[in-house]
């Protein structure tokens, strides 16, 4: 396996463990929207994103490529309509990566 497909490989896998989260909690949720900030809280993905010497804060760049993954192969729906971002389980959730 080349590097590329190595860093395919575990982006698929956060993404899929990201996909079970959402999978898992979305009968709590109104219509099934989850709120895209507690699904970051939750699975601890706000990381820094920055080498050590600037001086920026945590944000959620790697929940951002798990959830564009997800919305690419048909798995979630997005929304960002209001002031708050939501995803929600597709009804179509037997497609895979």
């Amino acid at each position: 396996m080349t590097r590329n497909e190595r860093i395919k490989y575990y982006i698929d896998a956060i993404s899929q463990e990201v996909f079970g989260y959402i999978s898992e909690n979305s009968d709590s949720e109104k219509d099934g929207w989850i709120s895209t900030v507690r699904i970051k809280d939750d699975l601890g993905l706000k990381v820094p994103e920055y080498p050590q010497n600037k001086d920026k804060s945590a944000r959620g760049w790697l929940f951002g490529i798990a959830a564009r993954r997800l919305e690419d192969v048909g798995m979630i729906e997005y929304d960002n309509s209001g002031t708050r971002s939501y995803c929600r389980v597709k009804e179509n959730k037997g497609i895979t990566f």
